[in-house]
C-alpha cells in the first residue's frame, strides 16, 4: 500500500499541536487511534485529543480548533474535553478512555509547567492502563 501525500511525519503532527496550543493552551494533546498503534493505512485519519482546565461549550470549542487546524493537509479527527470530564471519563469505556489507554502524549505540562510543546519525546509517553489490566494488557480482575 502507498503513502498517501499528507503522510503523518513528527513535523506535521508538532505543527498541528503547535496550532492547538496557540490557539487554545490546551494541558495535554494526545495522539491516539491508528497513528497512535503504527497500523495507520492509507485511509487512516489523525486522532488527536486535547485536554482543556475546562469548557464550557465542547462543540464551539472543536468547531474553534478545528479552524486553527484548518490548512494542514490532513484529516484530524479532534476531540475536546475538559480535564475534568478527562478524569471521569478516562476509566470508561468510551473514545477518551481509548485515548488514555492507548494514546501517546504529543504535548504535555503541569499545571504550573512551562506552555510550550515538547520535543519528540511525545513519542514514548503512554498515559494509563485500562481499568482492570496491568502494564502489560493482561486482565487481572
Amino acid at each position: 500500500m502507498t503513502k498517501p501525500a499528507w503522510a503523518l511525519t513528527a513535523e506535521r503532527l508538532n505543527d498541528a499541536v503547535n496550532r492547538l496550543v496557540a490557539a487554545a493552551q490546551p494541558l495535554k494533546v494526545i495522539l491516539f487511534g491508528s497513528h497512535a498503534r503504527g497500523d495507520a493505512d492509507d485511509h487512516s485519519d489523525v486522532d488527536l485529543l486535547a485536554i482543556e482546565v475546562t469548557v464550557s461549550d465542547r462543540y464551539e470549542e472543536m468547531v474553534r480548533l478545528n479552524r486553527a487546524l484548518k490548512g494542514l493537509l490532513m484529516p484530524v479527527d479532534l476531540l475536546v474535553v475538559s480535564e475534568q470530564e478527562f478524569e471521569i471519563r478516562s476509566s470508561m469505556l468510551a473514545t477518551v478512555e481509548h485515548a488514555a489507554e492507548r494514546g501517546t502524549v504529543s504535548r504535555g505540562r503541569s499545571r504550573s509547567g512551562p506552555r510550550g510543546a515538547t520535543g519528540p519525546a511525545w513519542l514514548t509517553t503512554r498515559l494509563v492502563p485500562r481499568w482492570g489490566q496491568s502494564q502489560a494488557g493482561k486482565n487481572i480482575t
